[in-house]
C-alpha cells in the first residue's frame, strides 16, 4: 500500500484484516493510506532501498567528519525520491544543521534528521529477539509501554541483564504480556522457605511455577514433591531450615 505521513508518501505492508478501529488507534495513528501499490511503486522503493545503503554509510561519514556524537540509524527516501529522512541515535543533544546542509548539497535533495531512542532504532532497522523470533517492535508493536525491573521480579526470572534486555539494550517488552497475570496470581502462592502443609505432609516451598500452577515442596521423609497450588495449604510461617 501507499501511504502518506508528515514527509510525503511510502510504501507499506499490510499486517492486519479490515476491522473498525478504536478511537486510541485513531488518534494514534500517524497517516494515512493513499491507494494500493502499483508494480511501479514497488519497483521505485526497490531502487530506493539499493541508494539508502549508500547514503546511511554517507552520511555516518560526514557526521563522523564534521566530530558530531551521533550514529546514524537508518536513512529512508520517501517513494517519490523527493525527500531524504535521516534517522539517527546520540546520548547528548547534537546541532545537527551542519549535517543536513552538507547531505541537502550532496544528494541534492531536502533533508530531514529525526533523532530517535535505541528503542525506535530496534524499531526502525528490526532483527531477532532472544527468542529467535523476529522483534516484536518491529512487527506488530504499535508503542511503547513502560517496563520496569519490578516486571521480572514478579514472573521470578534471573535479574541477568543479558537475560531480561532486548536488542536494544533496555527491558525486553514481552515482560510486560505477562504482568498482569503473575501480579493476579502470585499471592495465591506460598513464598520460597514458607512452610506449607500438602497431602504428603508439612514441608517447606523450595519453587512455585505461576504459569503452571505448581508449588515445589520438600517434604521430610519424602523428599522433593510438585504439588498443585490448590494442594498446598499455606501457614505464614517460615520452614525450619532442612537437616
Amino acid at each position: 500500500m501507499v501511504v502518506e505521513d508528515e514527509y510525503g508518501l511510502h510504501l507499506g505492508q499490510v499486517v492486519d484484516g479490515p476491522r473498525e478501529a478504536s478511537h486510541e488507534e485513531l488518534e494514534e495513528a500517524e497517516g494515512k493510506v493513499k491507494r494500493k501499490a502499483t508494480q511501479e511503486d514497488i519497483d521505485l522503493d526497490s531502487k530506493n532501498r539499493e541508494r539508502e545503503r549508500e547514503v546511511c554509510e554517507l552520511a555516518q561519514r560526514r557526521a563522523d567528519k564534521l566530530g558530531l556524537p551521533l550514529k546514524v540509524a537508518d536513512v529512508e527516501f520517501t517513494l517519490d525520491g523527493k525527500r531524504l529522512i535521516v534517522y539517527f541515535t546520540s546520548e547528548e543533544k547534537v546541532d545537527i544543521r551542519k549535517l543536513g546542509r552538507d547531505l541537502a548539497r550532496i544528494v541534492k535533495l531536502r533533508v530531514e534528521l529525526e533523532r530517535i531512542g535505541v528503542r525506535d532504532e530496534a524499531k526502525l532497522v528490526g532483527g531477532l529477539g532472544p527468542c529467535g523470533r523476529p522483534l516484536c517492535c518491529a512487527t506488530f508493536l504499535k508503542t511503547f509501554k513502560s517496563v520496569t525491573i519490578r516486571m521480572a521480579k514478579e514472573q521470578g526470572l534471573q535479574l541477568n541483564p543479558d537475560k531480561i534486555s532486548g536488542v536494544c539494550g533496555k527491558l525486553m517488552c514481552c515482560l510486560a504480556y505477562e504482568f498482569d497475570f503473575y501480579h493476579e496470581e502470585r499471592p495465591k502462592f506460598p513464598k520460597e522457605g514458607e512452610l506449607v502443609r500438602t497431602p504428603a505432609g508439612e514441608g517447606r516451598a523450595v519453587e512455585v511455577s505461576v504459569i503452571r500452577g505448581m508449588v515445589k515442596v520438600e517434604v521430610p521423609g519424602e523428599g522433593v514433591m510438585w504439588f498443585k497450588v490448590e494442594e498446598i495449604e499455606r501457614t505464614g510461617l517460615k520452614a525450619p531450615p532442612p537437616g
